[in-house]
């Protein structure tokens, strides 16, 4: 279960909230988000989401300036089918995960808007959420990175 209160910023280690988000792989397997693990930057979209589209291309970007950082690319659509289709036309990346139950239920756990990309430390500690697509998408992602890179006992 997940809630997380929408963020721009990034959190003092003493302050990041744990968390956990269940999903599942593009086959039904169950997935668990959180706890302990490299820095991921946790992307939640949905193929019919045109922002989505457009972000996917700038972390693409971020991410191969950062290969030490996991990408989730952790979909909200309603038809897990259609995320498949969709990646043979047009890859995103990072790992591929999907909400179960969609969009309704994202939002049921407080995951209202997408694009959403949720930072987490090395402890897997969320250290900023971003919401929408904006032009210092990556400037952001990287202060964000760089806070959890910090590690939990910074500041």
């Amino acid at each position: 279960m997940l809630l997380v209160s929408g963020c721009a910023n990034t959190r003092p280690a003493a302050e990041r909230p744990r968390v956990v988000i269940d999903a599942e792989t593009l086959s039904g397997e169950p997935v668990s988000i959180g706890g302990p693990g490299p820095i991921r930057v946790v992307d939640l979209w949905a193929t019919w989401c045109e922002p989505c589209r457009i972000s996917s291309d700038r972390v693409a970007t971020f991410l191969r300036r950062h290969p030490d950082v996991e990408e989730i690319a952790l979909s909200v659509d309603d038809d897990v089918a259609a995320v498949g289709r969709f990646l043979e036309k047009q890859p995103v990346p990072g790992r591929v995960l999907h909400f179960p139950g969609g969009m309704r239920a994202a939002s049921q756990q407080g995951l209202r808007n997408i694009p959403l990309f949720i930072v987490l430390d090395v402890e897997g500690g969320v250290v900023a959420t971003i919401t929408g697509l904006s032009s210092d998408l990556e400037r952001r992602l990287a202060a964000a990175v760089l806070d959890g890179a910090a590690g939990p006992g910074a500041r």
